[in-house]
C-alpha cells in the first residue's frame, strides 16, 4: 500500500515537474525545486526554534509545561493550530485542557473573551478544532452555562463588543470560524458577514482594513474567508456593480498578482515582509491554486516560497522584514508555519486548512479529480451537450464539497456562453451542516485520523493522591492535567470521589492565586515606598505578614514585594519603639543634670566647709 507521503511525494514532483518545465520554457531565472521532505523539514525547523526559546532545546515536545502557561496566548495558540493540521504531536489534550481553564476564567472575570478583540474567539475556536476537540462546548461559565465560542465569536456577541469594531478583520475571521466545521448559524448569517467582507472591497479588486487602501493581507485574508463560496452563482452587490463571488475571487487574485514584487515576495504598509508572502500562499492553497506553478505569481522566476525563504534564519524561524542584523520573529515564524502547513495539505489532497471536517473518502476524492479533468478539457469548441454532460456531473458533488472544484468558473462560463441553464444552489444556503463537532486530527505524515481515548492509570491516581493535602500553587499545572485527563477517561466512574478532590483542589489552587496576587497588590500599592510608612499602617502590615506566613514555601517566593513588606515591619517595629527610645534618652538626660545638680550642691558644701574651717570655727 502506498503512504499518504509516496503518495504526496508523486503529486508534488508532478507539480514541480510542470514548473520546472515553465521556468526553463517562459523566465530566466531557474526556481528552486521543493519536495515533501524539504518542506517539512522547514516546518520542523520553525517548530524547533519554538521549542528552543521555550526549553532551551529542540529535542523534546512542543507541548510541555512553558508551552500549556502561554494557552489563549497568540504566540502559542498558532503554534498549537499548526501543530494540529500536520497531526504530528500527541499531548494535544493536555494543552486543550489549559486553554479551557483560560476561557472559563475569562468567562468568570470579565463575561467572556477579548471584549474589544472578537478575533481572540476565532483564533481559539480555530486551535480547538485543530486540536480535536468542539468549540460549541468548550467549558463552563461560573452558572454552568455552556460556552459556545462559535456563538459567542461569530453571532451572538456580547453587548458593546461588535464584530465593525476590528474593521474587516473580525468579518473574515468570522466567516472562516463559522465555516471551519460546517456550523449552522441563525438564517441569514452567513450572507451577511459575506455582504460585510465585501464593503472593503476596492475599485482594484483588493480588500482593506478600513476602506481607505487595498492590502495584500486583507486581501488574502478576505480571499481564505470566501473560498468556500467561490463556486456559488449568487449574485452580491459590490461597487455598484453585481458580481457572482468567483467573479470577486478573480478580481482579487488579479490584484495580488499585480502588487507581487519582482522577487516574488509580497508587501504591506509600503514593507517587503515574510507575512504578507505567508498570507498569500495560505490563501492560494485553500483556494485551490497552485501556489508554486500558477504563472500569475511567478516574478522572474521566483515562485512564492522562494520568496518566503529568503526570511528564513540560520536558527529555523522566519525574520519579519529583509535587512542587515534582523532577528527571529514570533509573528512571523507563526504565520510562516501555518502557510507551509497549509502547501502540504494542498498538495497531499487533504482538507484546506481551515476545513475541519472528517478527510473526504477515496471515492470522493476520485469523482472530484475526475470532473475537474473533464473541466479543464472543455474549450470553446465543446459542445454543449458535452458541457451539459459535465455539468450534470458537478451537480453530483455534495454542496459543501464543491469548492474543492476550483475549475468550475472555467464550466460557468462555458454555461452562460451556451446558454445552459445553471441549477446550482446558492451555498451560502447550504453551508450550515451541524450543531456542533470536534475538529478532524489527521497525521499527515503516517496513516488516518487520530483518536483521543485514554484510561486513568495507578500511576495517576499516586500523582493525584500525592498532591490533594498539600495546598500550594506549585501542584496547579498538574491538577489541570490529571483533571482533564481523569473526565476523558474511559474508567471516569471508577474515580467519581477522586474527580471532586480534584475539582475541589484546582478551585482552592485558583483562590491561593487571588490571595497572593492581593498580597502583592496590597503591597505594591498601600506600603511601597516604605519610605513614607507611618505607624497608623501596623494594622495592614502585620496582617499581610500574617497572610504570607501561611503560605508554602514555594508560594512565598511569589510575593514579589516580599523584600517591601520586611523592611516595612523594620521601620513599623522601629516606629513602635521610637516613643520609648524618647523617653528613655529624656530619662536618661534627667538623671545626668540630677547627678550634676547634686555634685554642684556637693562642691558648694564642701568650699563652704572649707572657707568655715579656715576661720577656725572647726575646734572653737
Amino acid at each position: 500500500m502506498i503512504s499518504k507521503r509516496q503518495a504526496f511525494n508523486s503529486v508534488l514532483a508532478v507539480f514541480l515537474a510542470i514548473m520546472l518545465l515553465f521556468t526553463f520554457c517562459f523566465t530566466s531565472v531557474s526556481a528552486a525545486v521543493y519536495n515533501a521532505d524539504e518542506i517539512i523539514s522547514i516546518i520542523e525547523g520553525v517548530i524547533t526554534k519554538k521549542k528552543t526559546a521555550l526549553y532551551g532545546s529542540g529535542d523534546i515536545s512542543l507541548f510541555g509545561d512553558e508551552f500549556y502557561k502561554s494557552a489563549g496566548n497568540p504566540a502559542s495558540d498558532w503554534y498549537a493550530f499548526s501543530t494540529g493540521r500536520l497531526g504530528t504531536e500527541n499531548n494535544y489534550s493536555e494543552y486543550l485542557a489549559f486553554l479551557k481553564n483560560y476561557v472559563e476564567q475569562r468567562y468568570d472575570e470579565n463575561g467572556g473573551l477579548d471584549a474589544r478583540k472578537a478575533t481572540e474567539w476565532h483564533r481559539i475556536a480555530l486551535a480547538v478544532l485543530a486540536l480535536g476537540s468542539d468549540p460549541t462546548m468548550f467549558g463552563k461559565t461560573k452558572d454552568e452555562k455552556n460556552i459556545n465560542l462559535i456563538a459567542d465569536g461569530v453571532y451572538n456577541r456580547p453587548e458593546g463588543s461588535p464584530l465593525s469594531a476590528q474593521g474587516s478583520n473580525a468579518y473574515i475571521w468570522a466567516l472562516i470560524t463559522l465555516d471551519s466545521n460546517r456550523y449552522k448559524a441563525p438564517e441569514g448569517t452567513r450572507n451577511r458577514l459575506i455582504n460585510e467582507i465585501l464593503r472593503y472591497r476596492l475599485d482594484d479588486g483588493g480588500f482593506s482594513l478600513d476602506g481607505k487602501n487595498s492590502d495584500t493581507d486583507v486581501t488574502a485574508m478576505a480571499l481564505q474567508a470566501l473560498a468556500p463560496y467561490v463556486n456559488s452563482e449568487e449574485p452580491y452587490e459590490v461597487n455598484d456593480k453585481t458580481l457572482k463571488m468567483f467573479e470577486i475571487v478573480d478580481k482579487a487574485l488579479d490584484f495580488l498578482s499585480k502588487t507581487q514584487n519582482e522577487n516574488g515576495s509580497f508587501s504591506s504598509w509600503g514593507a517587503e515582509n515574510s507575512e504578507s508572502t505567508a498570507q498569500v500562499i495560505t490563501a492560494l492553497c485553500v483556494i485551490g491554486i497552485d501556489p508554486l506553478n500558477d504563472e500569475r505569481f511567478i516574478k522572474n522566476g521566483y515562485n512564492l516560497l522562494d520568496a518566503l525563504l529568503e526570511y528564513r534564519m540560520d536558527d529555523g524561524g522566519f525574520a519579519h522584514l529583509l535587512k542587515p542584523g534582523e532577528k527571529t520573529d514570533g509573528i512571523a515564524g507563526e504565520q510562516a508555519l501555518y502557510s507551509l502547513v497549509a502547501m502540504y495539505r494542498y498538495y497531499g489532497g487533504f482538507r484546506s486548512l481551515y476545513d475541519f471536517r472528517e478527510e473526504q473518502s477515496a471515492e470522493l476524492k476520485e469523482s472530484i479529480e475526475n470532473l475537474r479533468e473533464s473541466i479543464k478539457e472543455l474549450t470553446d469548441d465543446s459542445t454543449a451537450s458535452e458541457i451539459t454532460a459535465v455539468y450534470n456531473d458537478y451537480l453530483l458533488i455534495p454542496i459543501t464539497e464543491r469548492s474543492y472544484v476550483s475549475e468550475y468558473p472555467h464550466l460557468s462560463a462555458l454555461m452562460q456562453k451556451y446558454c445552459i441553464e445553471n441549477r446550482s444552489e446558492f451555498l451560502a444556503d447550504y453551508m450550515g451542516e451541524r450543531d456542533n463537532g470536534n475538529g478532524t486530527v489527521t497525521d499527515l505524515l503516517d496513516s488516518g485520523e487520530i483518536v483521543f481515548d485514554t484510561v486513568f492509570t495507578q500511576s495517576d491516581t499516586a500523582e493525584a493522591e500525592g498532591i490533594l493535602d498539600d495546598l500550594s500553587t506549585e501542584y496547579y499545572i498538574t491538577v489541570i492535567k490529571l483533571t482533564d485527563k481523569l473526565e476523558r477517561a474511559t474508567n471516569k466512574s471508577d474515580y467519581t470521589e477522586l474527580l471532586e478532590r480534584l475539582y475541589s483542589l484546582k478551585s482552592d489552587i485558583e483562590n491561593l492565586k487571588d490571595e497572593i496576587d492581593d498580597i502583592n497588590a496590597q503591597i505594591t500599592n498601600k506600603l511601597s515606598p516604605y519610605s513614607e510608612l507611618e505607624k497608623g499602617d501596623a494594622e495592614l502590615i502585620n496582617s499581610l505578614i500574617e497572610r504570607t506566613d501561611k503560605l508554602s514555601e514555594h508560594d512565598r517566593e511569589l510575593i514579589t514585594g516580599y523584600e517591601v513588606l520586611l523592611q516595612a515591619k523594620a521601620k513599623l517595629s522601629y516606629l513602635e519603639r521610637q516613643p520609648y527610645i524618647y523617653a528613655g534618652i529624656i530619662a536618661v538626660l534627667v538623671l545626668l543634670v540630677a547627678v550634676l545638680m547634686i555634685r554642684i550642691k556637693k562642691r558648694k558644701d564642701a568650699k563652704k566647709f572649707l572657707r568655715w574651717r579656715s576661720e577656725d570655727n572647726y575646734f572653737r
